[in-house]
Formats: structure tokens, sequence, C-alpha cells
């Protein structure tokens, strides 16, 4: 798993003080032979109607330019980000023994010089990423890549775990039952 946190959140301001944009990094490393680094530029365009740069908390910020990240990792069909985030290489790590893939090393990149926006995104896909049955081998490298963009937008904005249910109230037991029972009955 790679944790992917927000060291920084920069705001720019401009010659009266006024918010012109706001830079949010992102990075992470793990010992899988995965990373992150990112520089998210929000710009006003990406904030929800009628909402200001200086209305927003730090929450907010990060989960705006976290969902930003992903649009331009996996972005939605049809739809063009301001980004181009292409794939840059892919290593087949081969099992010695069995000269079998054990490992598909993708790293995701993009850098646009017009708004700074930069991804730079490596992703491990091993069996556990595949359903059962289905070897590394048998991926082509668009269904790898596909995957790979997948994995990475999980780990920028993780999906929301489901809501846990309330545990059910235990049911009481016969002998305070029967105690409350004698006792109002003397």
């Amino acid at each position: 798993m790679l944790e992917i946190t927000v060291p920084s959140v920069t705001y720019n301001l401009d010659d009266k003080v006024a918010t012109t944009s706001i830079v949010v990094s992102l990075e992470g490393y793990n010992n899988s032979r995965e990373s992150a680094s990112m520089t998210i530029i929000l710009a006003s365009e990406d904030l929800p109607s009628g909402t200001k740069f200086d209305d927003l908390i730090r929450t907010q910020i990060i989960e705006l330019a976290r969902k930003k990240a992903v649009s331009f990792i996996n972005p939605t069909a049809g739809t063009t980000p301001e980004l181009d985030v292409d794939v840059d290489s892919i290593v087949y790590i081969l099992d010695k023994a069995s000269s079998d893939t054990k490992l598909i090393a993708i790293a995701l990149k993009g850098y646009s010089t017009e708004n700074r926006n930069n991804i730079n995104l490596s992703v491990s896909l091993t069996t556990d990423d595949l359903n059962d049955g289905v070897a590394l081998d048998d991926l082509s490298r668009k269904q790898a890549e596909v995957l790979a963009r997948k994995k990475g937008a999980d780990y920028v904005n993780p999906p929301a775990e489901p809501a846990k249910e309330a545990p059910a109230p235990e049911p009481e037991s016969s002998a305070a039952t029967d105690t409350t029972s004698s006792a109002a009955a003397e």
C-alpha cells in the first residue's frame, strides 16, 4: 500500500494579498517500488460554485487537490484533462526460478509548463491486483496501464470505506427480567 501524504499547502497571493491559486504537494514512498511526487495547482475554476479560496479550510483544499490529481491520473472517459499523464516506463520483474512475471512496475508522468501541475507516480502491479486465475503474464500492456492508473488513483484518493453498522443491542438476559419481576412482586 502506498500512503500519499500532503507535506505542504501554499497560497499564491497577488500584490493586493488576494489568493490567486493554491499549490498542494502530494508525496509517498514504500518498499514495493512505488512512489508519488505531485504538485497540484488549484485554480478558481476548480472551486465549488460560489466558493472563494479563502473560504476553504485545509481539509477541503486537500480533498479538491486529490480529486484533481485523480482526474489527471485516471481521467473519466470522454474528458480531456488539463494535464496529460502518460506511461513513462513499464518494467517486468521476473522470478529467477520460473521466469514468470512477479511484478510489473509502471511509471506515470505528466508535467504542464503552462500551469505547473506535475505528476510522477510509480505503481507496482502484483497478482494481488488481479482476479483469481489471472497471471501478470496474461495482461496486455494496455490492461496493465488501466490497472496501474486505477491503483494509482485509489492511492491518491482512497475509496471511502463502507459505513459500519452500529452493533445491535444485546437482548436482555432472562435473569435480569426475573429480578425485575421479583422486585416488582414484593
